[in-house]
């Protein structure tokens, strides 16, 4: 990899390249596959997703040169992913903070929707990896025994929950081929089962009033007591509160845009670890904004960036197996730092494209499915 200024250079290069490159016509099947989405959020989506790949791509490249897992000397790097995953989680809270739960039906069918939406392509990934990792022989996993076969019963027990709680028995290998990204399916779940209670609170005591305390709440004890993967929580209060301030926002386009920009670039050049939680209450700015309606300068709303950001989970899920193997490939060839990038870009189109397709024919099918479902 390129030193840190360089390779942020070469990612706006790469990312601008995808953003043309899915304006071509044969990704016109794209256009808007789910109707009466903000349009800017699908963007937003995009850009979080990609951020992950780019995240992932510093670790997996020096993990491969021999440097470790790590991000030394990418400290850029490293915020990507963790930021990219806080602005995840603040989506999805904003996306379900009015959520009402009148009866246990409307609740079970909520339920069967979020398991129509995230399951099939998470079974996918993981049936995959477990491919992968029973064919092939890697350094970075241990010798496989019985115990660790479709002969053992066990096998199906860790397949079958792995996207409730990801990487047990046999299945905590798979991390190796997918960047273990499905620990964020755990804290989505969370999410969605304290739904009813969050839902009750906001009836007795208001809604903002809630938001507000719980960030207080949750803040401080992100800051004194979890661990440092366990601060995202304080994401979902801010997610709420987002979605309370929703239409008292009004600012002009041109300035709430160029306040997103200094506000992110304050973040990501702070210096602070990337693990404190006042990163993520400041990032909460901006997505504030952004939801209120700041599209960036139009960036959130370029057709690429809305196409591509529909199929975001796909992005998510399969980046990692590409990355794997883009590494494990050019390791094998001894390329420089220099060879290895076209090969680089090349395997993050392949990302984009192959998720447009997943997107299409896997998880459209289900949503379809889930869109039938009727609450009432």
């Amino acid at each position: 990899m390129p030193a840190q200024p360089k390779l942020l250079i070469a990612l706006a290069v790469y990312t601008a390249l995808l953003l043309l490159i899915f304006r071509l016509p044969v990704f016109a099947f794209l256009d808007k596959a789910e109707k009466g989405r903000d349009e800017h959020l699908d963007g937003l989506r995009f850009f979080l997703a990609i951020a992950v790949v780019y995240h992932h791509a510093v670790f997996m490249f020096r993990y491969w040169s021999g440097f470790g897992w790590n991000e030394d000397g990418y400290v850029i790097g490293e915020k990507f992913g963790r930021f990219a995953v806080a602005g995840f989680f603040m989506l999805s809270a904003y996306l379900f903070a009015n959520r009402r739960f009148d009866t246990l039906r409307s609740y079970a069918i909520f339920l069967a929707k979020r398991c129509l939406r995230i399951l099939p392509m998470a079974y996918l990934i993981s049936g995959i990896c477990a491919i992968f990792m029973l064919c092939f022989r890697y350094e970075v996993m241990p010798a496989l025994g019985p115990e660790h076969t479709p002969l053992n019963p066990w096998f199906w027990r860790d397949f079958l929950i792995t996207p409730f709680i990801p990487y047990v028995g046999t299945f905590l290998y798979t991390s190796n081929f997918n960047m273990g990204v499905m620990w964020t399916l755990t804290y989505e779940w969370g999410l969605y089962l304290s739904l009813p209670v969050i839902f009750w609170l906001r009836q007795q005591i208001g809604s903002m009033t809630v938001s507000i305390l719980a960030i207080i709440i949750l803040g401080w004890l992100a800051q004194t007591h979890l661990h440092a993967g366990a601060k995202f929580v304080v994401c979902f209060p801010i997610g709420f509160l987002a979605r309370d301030l929703k239409g008292k926002i009004s600012i002009p386009q041109s300035i709430s845009s160029a306040a997103v920009l200094a506000m992110l670039w304050c973040v990501f050049y702070s210096g602070s670890n990337v693990f404190n939680i006042e990163n993520y209450i400041l990032l909460g700015i901006p997505f504030i904004l952004i939801v209120s309606g700041t599209t960036v300068f139009g960036l959130l709303e370029t057709k690429a960036a809305v196409c591509l950001g529909e199929a975001s989970f796909s992005i998510y899920l399969l980046h990692g197996i590409f990355l794997f193997f883009l590494n494990e490939w050019t390791t094998l060839c001894h390329l420089s730092h220099l060879a290895y990038q076209p090969f680089f870009f090349l395997t993050v189109f392949l990302i984009c494209a192959t998720s447009t397709f997943t997107f299409s024919f896997i998880e459209m099918p289900f949503l379809r499915v889930a869109r039938r479902l009727k609450s009432r």
